[in-house]
């Protein structure tokens, strides 16, 4: 693969925003929280930095609205079980 002499690979993503999208979505959490991102950050890496955490809160909200539709389909039928 090719490197420019940014550190940037011919993907367009440089190798640090890469080894944080190769984390899990827990550990790439925290480490934006905390703050620990490289600082040299371009356009493209801040865009793959702001897809990733979309996918993450898509994820979640997912979770969510899945939970919750489980949640209404047992008190579903225990309120016609009262009834």
């Amino acid at each position: 693969r090719a490197v420019s002499s940014e550190g940037t690979t011919a993907s367009g993503a440089s190798d640090s925003v890469k080894k944080l999208l190769a984390m899990s979505n827990d550990d790439l959490q925290r480490a934006l929280a905390s703050g620990n991102i490289p600082k040299d950050l371009s356009n493209s890496d801040m865009l793959a930095l702001q897809t990733r955490m979309n996918q993450i809160s898509q994820m979640n909200q997912l979770m969510t609205q899945m939970i919750s539709a489980m949640h209404d389909m047992h008190m579903a039928v225990a309120r016609n079980i009262h009834a």
